[in-house]
């Protein structure tokens, strides 16, 4: 619209310009007819330039109007634009924060397992030191206890033979038609055991 204001003004001042000129030359006081013709004329000219400024202030018009619809659009797309890195900014954030959230947590966890690692190492110690001061002590009473007495070799009488049987057996290593053979045996396993014979008494002295 305001480039086409230069137009308009230098249209009627060509216009306001060829009437005086006609005025002057045709000398107004004396031909009165030709002067009506010149102002018909200016009339015209006036009227032409109207329809002229009204069609240019109209294409103007559109064209302003195009140029705002296209100022719209565009501000639009960068309001979009605008809101779309907004977004992407605050998921970038969002990320960014599980991370530290998933960093912090894996942390704590290592700083928790090497706690329980170092408590462990020494419960460990602790437990070994524990035992090798047991197994000190059971070497210790171990060294002043008396020898332990194997089981002794029992010659036992039955009704028509005789046994010889460990004390700790629960059957028979031998059986002999004898007291004799019962006895030599018993004393041959009590030799090679270290241990004690006990011949178990009879009322008739059988032998």
């Amino acid at each position: 619209m305001l480039d086409s204001w230069p137009r308009v003004v230098e249209m009627f001042a060509r216009a306001g310009l060829q009437a005086e000129r006609a005025v002057f030359d045709a000398n107004l006081l004396v031909l009165g007819p030709l002067a009506l013709d010149l102002w018909r004329d200016l009339v015209l000219e006036g009227a032409r330039v109207t329809d002229a400024t009204t069609t240019e202030l109209r294409h103007s018009a559109v064209q302003l109007l195009g140029e705002l619809d296209n100022e719209k659009a565009a501000r639009e797309r960068t309001e979009q634009q605008r809101d779309r890195e907004r977004a992407r900014a605050e998921r970038e954030r969002t990320d960014r924060q599980t991370v530290e959230r998933e960093r912090d947590e894996q942390r704590r966890r290592a700083d928790e397992e090497h706690r329980a690692r170092l408590q462990a190492e020494h419960t460990t110690e602790r437990l070994e030191r524990e035992l090798a001061q047991v197994r000190e002590r059971a070497a210790a009473a171990s060294e002043h206890a008396p020898a332990s007495q194997p089981p002794a070799v029992n010659v036992v009488h039955r009704d028509e033979d005789w046994a010889v049987v460990r004390e700790d057996a629960k059957r028979a290593s031998g059986v002999f038609s004898t007291k004799r053979e019962a006895v030599q045996r018993a004393k041959e396993i009590a030799r090679r055991e270290g241990a004690e014979v006990q011949i178990e008494p009879t009322d008739n002295g059988s032998r």
